[in-house]
């Protein structure tokens, strides 16, 4: 980091990067009228599962084509090869066997860098059920948000088969997914016993992914361009503005009984962070080094 008004410095070998994949790191803190950032150099310990994952590629930027009401938008920039071991680790082995769809070959190897999604709050979040059991078998997480998301892939050939092949898996999780025709285009329509899954659309080289089905057909039917193709980090934004704004528009049926009360709280604690307008964070890595910064931004007064 070039600019900083606070510096800190862990050498290698320090008892504070023991269990972390970093060998030794430098950090610095900078605030401004507009925003407290905190940069961070390291060294990676194993640099080659790293720079593969992390490094960031050239690729076209796909933020536009996602819904502007978003409040969480995140892009991966690097390889989405590299994710392999980190997916079978999170899924188990015997996910992807069970499905019948190699994990690298068939899906991450023809994925291209790029990749791009956004979460909006649903427009109407059970609320009045109370807070929600961290447990997909009880709860549906795409209930409370809307999933938007899009990626590239080299070749448009392989994602109907591969899409087909998780259809024919899927029922051994307690899901399905049911191939249709939608908006002139190959789409995938999934549910399971808790509702809508995660639906995906067929473009040609573009595939469209959200829930619910509304999210799906406002992707497929957006005339959004992509941005220019260049070399972007991985990152992402939390915009508690529009988180803010989105609370305020729920309807009051939305908070069930005594919703008034519930209502009045949520906004009195997100106003109390009014100061603050988003978080951003990016991370990149190559030959070896990895580079993070984190920003709060902060929301202008008003004279």
């Amino acid at each position: 980091a070039a600019e900083g008004d606070v510096w800190a410095f862990l050498p290698a070998g320090s008892p504070l990067l023991s269990s972390s994949p970093v060998g030794g790191a430098v950090a610095s803190l900078a605030l401004s009228a507009s925003a407290f950032s905190l940069n961070v150099d390291a060294v990676l310990k194993d640099a080659p599962r790293f720079d593969g994952l992390l490094e960031a590629k050239a690729a076209d930027d796909l933020l536009p084509v996602l819904p502007a009401d978003a409040f969480v938008v995140a892009r991966f920039g690097g390889t989405p090869a590299a994710l392999a071991p980190f997916a079978v680790d999170v899924l188990g082995p015997g996910f992807t066997r069970a499905l019948g769809v190699d994990l690298t070959k068939d899906v991450l190897a023809h994925v291209k860098p790029g990749v791009a999604v956004a979460l909006s709050l649903a427009d109407r979040p059970p609320l009045s059920a109370g807070l929600p059991e961290l447990d997909v078998r009880k709860t549906n997480p795409l209930s409370y948000v809307n999933l938007s998301g899009v990626a590239q892939v080299d070749d448009a050939a392989v994602v109907t088969p591969t899409l087909e092949k998780v259809a024919a898996g899927a029922p051994s999780f307690g899901a399905k997914l049911k191939q249709v025709e939608r908006n002139g285009a190959t789409a995938f329509l999934t549910s399971w016993a808790q509702g809508e899954g995660v639906h995906f659309g067929v473009q040609g080289a573009r595939v469209t992914f959200a829930s619910p089905v509304n999210r799906l057909d406002a992707l497929m039917t957006s005339k959004a361009a992509p941005g220019a193709s260049a070399v972007r980090p991985s990152s992402v934004r939390i915009d508690l503005k529009k988180l803010t704004a989105s609370v305020k528009a729920l309807p009051e049926n939305s908070w069930g009984l005594g919703g008034f009360a519930m209502k009045a709280t949520a906004l009195k604690w997100l106003e109390a962070t009014d100061d603050l307008a988003a978080i951003e964070a990016e991370v990149s890595a190559k030959d070896g080094a990895a580079q993070a910064r984190v920003t709060l931004k902060f929301a202008p007064r008003a004279k």
